[in-house]
């Protein structure tokens, strides 16, 4: 089956629980650690990864920090307007590749504040997954005893065997995914990710094992971790561009021909037509 790759970055949250004196006013994956913003970091190694065609990053309405970044002038980079929620900016991504997508093609989803994926990850689950009919995710095992609770007090221990850590990317197939985030809003659920809503559609999602460094940004402490794993591990060829001498190909150039601002792009996405 020959399938293509499109990379999805939910990129319109705030970060509440990130704020803290000194970063309050600036959404955390906008944070400058190791060089370069956290949002960068994270879309590095999609855009060094040469399979996929293009990656669209969902921003907030009033997103006044995206322009700032190198990312922005990235040929193979587009934007759309985020939703309230993760899965809604999601949603809202996948619409902006109706018409550019087929079917059975590959959509990897990577968190906006996840900036330490290696690229070793991210082949793996490439790789991994490329013959699977459903798609998958990064995971790493729990190390910790997991408990759940009920109000103040412990209602169970989790089974430690069978508890991981969900990462991203998370990649499943384009129609599959759009069928089952739509499917969860229509029935009022709530997915935090998009493994869920592949869950509640009935699908048997697979696992990757991931690499533990691949950490969500949350707090703000976290980012003097984050900063260590980024010094000691930098990638080839910088941060927040595509390969050396990498062009927009003919299959994405239509993306871009009306230039860099969001809504411009984001029209001429729409109104692509189906690759031939």
């Amino acid at each position: 089956m020959n399938c293509s790759y499109w990379g999805v970055m939910p990129a319109a949250g705030r970060g509440e629980r990130f704020a803290s004196v000194g970063l309050r006013d600036v959404p955390k994956q906008y944070v400058e650690v190791a060089g370069a913003r956290v949002i960068e970091h994270s879309l590095a190694p999609l855009l060094r990864e040469s399979r996929l065609e293009v990656v669209v990053v969902s921003l907030g309405a009033d997103d006044k920090w995206w322009p700032q970044t190198h990312c922005a002038a990235d040929p193979r980079v587009v934007t759309c307007i985020g939703g309230a929620n993760r899965a809604q900016s999601v949603r809202n991504a996948l619409g902006t590749l109706e018409g550019k997508a087929q079917d059975d093609d590959w959509v990897l989803v990577h968190d906006a504040v996840r900036p330490c994926l290696s690229q070793r990850e991210l082949s793996a689950l490439i790789e991994t997954l490329d013959d699977d009919p459903v798609g998958g995710l990064l995971v790493t095992p729990v190390s910790d005893t997991m408990k759940t609770l009920a109000g103040g007090t412990v209602e169970r221990t989790l089974e430690r065997d069978r508890t991981v850590h969900a990462l991203t990317p998370q990649m499943f197939r384009f129609k599959a995914l759009v069928a089952a985030l739509a499917q969860a809003a229509e029935n009022g659920v709530a997915v935090t990710d998009e493994a869920q809503a592949m869950e509640c559609a009935g699908h048997e999602v697979r696992v990757v094992r991931g690499d533990a460094a691949n950490v969500k940004l949350t707090y703000p402490y976290e980012l003097r971790l984050i900063e260590t794993w980024l010094e000691n591990n930098p990638p080839r060829g910088g941060v927040g561009k595509s390969p050396a001498g990498q062009a927009p190909t003919p299959d994405n150039r239509r993306f871009h021909e009306c230039g860099n601002s969001t809504h411009d792009r984001v029209a001429v996405a729409q109104k692509t037509q189906e690759r031939k």
